[in-house]
């Protein structure tokens, strides 16, 4: 006579069924939300704008909220960046979801013939911050004012970048004119319409040179100075 499986055998079956049906209902309560916490699943919203961003939501029956706003130099004012609970979690209805909305990243100051302590404040009230770079020549700004920055003014970025600005050494330095071997007057005119002036004049004599010839110059011919710069004179006495 043929016997029916043993007491002992359907007890383990029955325990292996238990186990499995267990470790099936918690992946799959981890996938789809605990039963009964809602059948809502969030919409992405990100990209969207504002209104968007809300009929969407209203149209589920979530409840929409701005949490904040962040600059953002690529997306446009008001659009969703981000957004709490994450889209396709699972929510009760009339639950609230968080966005943040992007905010208009700040600009870039013009800076050009500010000071250093002009420039970092300006910066600093945009957001910024400031990095001086090597000095730059320029026949058009002051020495010790910014003549160039980089990104340039105007330009939107996220705050706390670095903008570098260079400051002005002045008019880049030119070539002193030879005077030497000219009447005063004369080597006076060379040297003013060249940019210069002439500076301290001592006098001396040379029989081999007429009065009031120029024997010798500081700096000397060919060597570079800043416009406006004095050139020191040797002149043959009468």
């Amino acid at each position: 006579m043929r016997q029916g499986p043993s007491l002992a055998s359907v007890i383990l079956t029955s325990i292996i069924t238990s186990v499995i049906t267990a470790v099936l209902t918690v992946i799959l309560m981890q996938r789809l939300g605990p039963i009964g916490t809602g059948d809502i699943i969030v919409p992405d919203l990100t990209g969207l704008n504002q209104a968007d961003a809300r009929a969407n939501l209203e149209s589920k029956g979530l409840v929409f909220l701005v949490g904040g706003r962040k600059p953002s130099p690529t997306a446009a004012p008001g659009t969703v960046l981000s957004q709490s609970p994450p889209a396709g979690s699972r929510v009760k209805a009339g639950s609230t979801v968080s966005v943040t909305l992007a905010g208009e990243a700040p600009r870039v100051p013009d800076l050009k013939g500010r000071t250093v302590a002009e420039a970092t404040v300006l910066l600093e009230q945009a957001g910024f911050k400031i990095s001086v770079g090597p000095e730059v020549a320029s026949d058009e700004v002051a020495a010790g004012r910014v003549v160039k920055q980089e990104p340039a003014a105007g330009l939107a970025y996220e705050p706390g970048r670095t903008i570098v600005v260079n400051l002005s050494s002045g008019p880049a330095k030119k070539e002193v004119p030879k005077v030497t071997g000219m009447g005063l007057g004369r080597a006076r005119r060379i040297l003013q319409d060249a940019g210069f002036k002439v500076g301290k004049v001592t006098y001396r004599y040379d029989e081999d040179w007429g009065p009031y010839v120029v024997l010798g110059q500081t700096p000397r011919a060919g060597e570079k100075a800043k416009p406006g710069s004095a050139i020191d004179l040797v002149v043959n006495e009468d």
